[in-house]
């Protein structure tokens, strides 16, 4: 089977993984959604109506979307590690393939902007350099939970390793 992972980083379990990413994940969603409501909050208050300026708004307030219907789910993917459902993990398998699909968009988005001259070569470096690492951070935690998943799908198990 294609990209299925025997442990986690470290040598951890793929059940510690997978808490330590919900963890990760449920923390991360909860200060995305502070750190964004609050820019948010200072770009749509300065004047202008320049592409940097659409491009932050347009992923700010999808990271607030994201953290928001995030934060239960990723409380769900550590619930359904410790109790080997396997069913309260596939709402936050979800949000990271979302979480991706809209991510590569703004990439695609960072490097047209970029490459037609809308975004200065500095700042659409960083937003492309970012946003690369996001995507990538968010394909391994995907690879680990997915994993466990099918770890607990093909030994019919009620507690995994």
């Amino acid at each position: 089977m294609p990209c299925i992972v025997k442990s986690c980083c470290c040598g951890c379990t793929l059940q510690s993984g997978v808490k330590t990413i919900a963890v990760v994940l449920a923390t991360m969603s909860f200060f995305i959604v502070g750190y964004s409501s609050f820019t948010l909050g200072i770009v749509s208050s300065v004047d202008g109506d320049d592409s940097d300026k659409q491009i932050i708004l347009g992923e700010t307030i999808s990271e607030i979307v994201l953290g928001i219907l995030g934060f239960p789910f990723y409380i769900l993917l550590f619930v359904g590690s410790i109790r080997g459902k396997r069913i309260l993990m596939i709402p936050a398998m979800i949000i990271i393939v979302l979480n991706n699909v809209l991510f590569v968009c703004f990439l695609i988005i960072y490097l047209v902007f970029t490459i037609q001259g809308s975004l200065d070569h500095l700042s659409g470096s960083l937003y492309i350099l970012g946003t690369v690492i996001d995507i990538s951070i968010h394909v391994y935690f995907f690879i680990v939970i997915r994993s466990l998943f099918v770890h607990m799908r093909s030994h019919r198990i009620t507690h995994p390793v």
